[in-house]
Protein backbone atom coordinates (compact mmCIF):
# COMPACT_ATOMS: atom_id res chain seq x y z
CA UNK A 1 0.00 0.00 0.00
CA UNK A 2 2.39 2.59 0.56
CA UNK A 3 5.12 4.68 2.57
CA UNK A 4 4.47 5.07 6.34
CA UNK A 5 5.07 8.55 7.97
CA UNK A 6 6.06 7.98 11.52
CA UNK A 7 6.59 11.02 13.86
CA UNK A 8 7.92 11.33 17.10
CA UNK A 9 5.82 14.05 19.71
CA UNK A 10 7.62 15.14 22.65
CA UNK A 11 6.16 17.28 25.09
CA UNK A 12 9.79 18.18 26.52
CA UNK A 13 9.11 16.29 30.30
CA UNK A 14 11.82 14.40 29.69
CA UNK A 15 14.05 17.37 29.82
CA UNK A 16 15.52 19.12 32.32
CA UNK A 17 15.52 22.93 33.39
CA UNK A 18 15.58 24.72 36.57
CA UNK A 19 12.68 25.51 38.27
CA UNK A 20 11.69 29.39 38.07
CA UNK A 21 13.54 30.94 41.09
CA UNK A 22 11.21 33.57 42.75
CA UNK A 23 11.23 36.95 41.41
CA UNK A 24 12.88 39.97 43.54
CA UNK A 25 10.94 43.10 43.04
CA UNK A 26 12.01 46.01 44.47
CA UNK A 27 10.13 49.04 45.27
CA UNK A 28 10.38 52.26 43.48
CA UNK A 29 8.92 55.77 43.59
CA UNK A 30 7.47 57.75 40.92
CA UNK A 31 9.52 61.59 41.23
CA UNK A 32 9.10 63.17 38.38
CA UNK A 33 7.08 66.23 38.65
CA UNK A 34 5.07 64.97 34.86
CA UNK A 35 4.63 61.10 36.25
CA UNK A 36 6.89 58.37 34.20
CA UNK A 37 5.65 57.25 30.90
CA UNK A 38 5.53 53.20 31.03
CA UNK A 39 6.95 51.51 27.59
CA UNK A 40 5.57 47.64 25.74
CA UNK A 41 9.57 47.26 26.32
CA UNK A 42 12.64 48.40 26.97
CA UNK A 43 12.87 50.53 23.54
CA UNK A 44 11.81 54.08 24.16
CA UNK A 45 9.88 53.68 20.86
CA UNK A 46 7.70 50.73 21.54
CA UNK A 47 4.13 51.22 22.05
CA UNK A 48 2.84 52.99 25.10
CA UNK A 49 1.30 51.32 28.15
CA UNK A 50 0.73 54.07 30.44
CA UNK A 51 1.23 56.95 32.23
CA UNK A 52 1.89 56.84 36.02
CA UNK A 53 1.30 59.62 38.19
CA UNK A 54 3.79 61.10 40.37
CA UNK A 55 4.34 59.72 43.85
CA UNK A 56 2.75 55.90 42.37
CA UNK A 57 4.88 53.21 44.03
CA UNK A 58 5.72 50.49 41.22
CA UNK A 59 7.58 47.36 41.46
CA UNK A 60 10.60 46.59 39.36
CA UNK A 61 11.82 43.16 38.36
CA UNK A 62 15.11 44.21 36.66
CA UNK A 63 16.70 47.59 35.31
CA UNK A 64 18.76 47.74 32.09
CA UNK A 65 20.77 50.82 31.56
CA UNK A 66 18.57 53.96 32.67
CA UNK A 67 15.27 51.37 32.16
CA UNK A 68 13.47 49.59 34.77
CA UNK A 69 10.83 46.66 33.70
CA UNK A 70 8.17 47.47 35.58
CA UNK A 71 5.59 44.79 37.08
CA UNK A 72 3.18 46.45 38.83
CA UNK A 73 0.88 48.85 38.43
CA UNK A 74 1.22 47.95 34.88
CA UNK A 75 3.48 45.55 32.88
CA UNK A 76 6.28 47.37 30.75
CA UNK A 77 9.09 49.55 30.88
CA UNK A 78 9.93 52.72 32.30
CA UNK A 79 12.78 55.20 32.58
CA UNK A 80 14.74 55.77 35.64
CA UNK A 81 16.60 58.88 34.25
CA UNK A 82 16.53 60.88 31.56
CA UNK A 83 19.87 61.62 29.53
CA UNK A 84 20.49 64.71 31.22
CA UNK A 85 20.16 62.87 34.87
CA UNK A 86 16.24 63.95 35.48
CA UNK A 87 15.56 61.73 38.45
CA UNK A 88 12.16 60.21 37.47
CA UNK A 89 11.66 56.77 39.28
CA UNK A 90 13.58 56.43 42.67
CA UNK A 91 14.58 53.36 44.67
CA UNK A 92 12.59 53.36 47.73
CA UNK A 93 15.11 52.78 50.36
CA UNK A 94 13.18 53.58 53.61
CA UNK A 95 15.79 55.80 54.93
CA UNK A 96 14.96 58.88 56.41
CA UNK A 97 17.37 61.84 57.00
CA UNK A 98 17.00 64.38 59.47
CA UNK A 99 17.70 68.36 58.46
CA UNK A 100 18.03 71.33 60.99
CA UNK A 101 17.07 74.93 59.10
CA UNK A 102 20.23 76.84 59.59
CA UNK A 103 19.20 80.13 57.60
CA UNK A 104 18.00 82.52 60.60
CA UNK A 105 15.17 83.51 58.00
CA UNK A 106 13.71 79.91 57.69
CA UNK A 107 13.15 78.26 54.48
CA UNK A 108 9.87 78.46 52.17
CA UNK A 109 8.46 74.99 51.50
CA UNK A 110 6.77 74.73 48.20
CA UNK A 111 4.72 71.84 46.80
CA UNK A 112 7.32 71.01 43.60
CA UNK A 113 10.83 71.49 43.34
CA UNK A 114 10.55 74.22 40.60
CA UNK A 115 11.46 77.60 42.55
CA UNK A 116 9.75 80.02 40.64
CA UNK A 117 6.39 78.04 39.35
CA UNK A 118 5.64 75.84 42.33
CA UNK A 119 3.23 77.15 45.41
CA UNK A 120 4.19 77.89 48.79
CA UNK A 121 2.79 75.58 50.84
CA UNK A 122 4.62 76.60 54.24
CA UNK A 123 7.37 77.72 56.31
CA UNK A 124 10.06 75.51 58.12
CA UNK A 125 11.43 78.12 61.41
CA UNK A 126 15.60 78.32 62.07
CA UNK A 127 16.58 75.54 64.18
CA UNK A 128 13.14 73.02 62.85
CA UNK A 129 14.40 69.84 62.10
CA UNK A 130 12.83 68.36 59.00
CA UNK A 131 12.87 64.76 57.79
CA UNK A 132 13.53 63.81 54.07
CA UNK A 133 13.81 60.66 52.38
CA UNK A 134 17.27 62.44 50.65
CA UNK A 135 15.73 63.17 47.07
CA UNK A 136 16.95 65.84 45.84
CA UNK A 137 16.12 67.69 42.53
CA UNK A 138 18.54 70.68 41.07
CA UNK A 139 16.80 73.17 39.79
CA UNK A 140 18.55 76.43 38.18
CA UNK A 141 21.52 75.37 39.65
CA UNK A 142 20.01 75.39 43.46
CA UNK A 143 19.99 71.78 45.19
CA UNK A 144 16.24 70.97 45.94
CA UNK A 145 15.12 68.55 49.11
CA UNK A 146 12.29 66.42 48.98
CA UNK A 147 10.76 66.71 52.67
CA UNK A 148 7.56 65.27 54.06
CA UNK A 149 5.81 68.69 53.52
CA UNK A 150 7.31 69.95 50.19
CA UNK A 151 10.68 70.83 49.06
CA UNK A 152 12.84 73.47 50.04
CA UNK A 153 15.77 74.77 48.94
CA UNK A 154 19.00 73.45 50.33
CA UNK A 155 20.94 76.55 49.98
CA UNK A 156 19.88 80.60 49.22
CA UNK A 157 19.94 81.70 45.44
CA UNK A 158 22.55 84.25 44.91
CA UNK A 159 23.08 86.64 41.93
CA UNK A 160 22.55 83.11 39.77
CA UNK A 161 24.65 81.20 41.90
CA UNK A 162 24.51 78.83 45.04
CA UNK A 163 24.53 81.03 48.61
CA UNK A 164 24.81 80.42 51.71
CA UNK A 165 22.62 77.21 53.03
CA UNK A 166 19.89 76.67 54.19
CA UNK A 167 19.60 73.00 56.00
CA UNK A 168 22.16 70.67 57.27
CA UNK A 169 21.92 67.43 57.72
CA UNK A 170 21.67 66.14 61.27
CA UNK A 171 22.18 62.17 61.41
Amino acid sequence: MGDTLSVCVSDGADQTAPLPQKQTLEKYRVVGQSGATVRKDVNLDSPLVANLEKDTIVDVSAVKGRRAHIVSPVDGWGSIKTETGYVILKKEDGEIYRYKIVLKEGAVIRKGADIDTSDVVGRAEYLDIVESTGEVQEVDGIQRLRIKQGWISMNLRENGSVGAPIVERVD
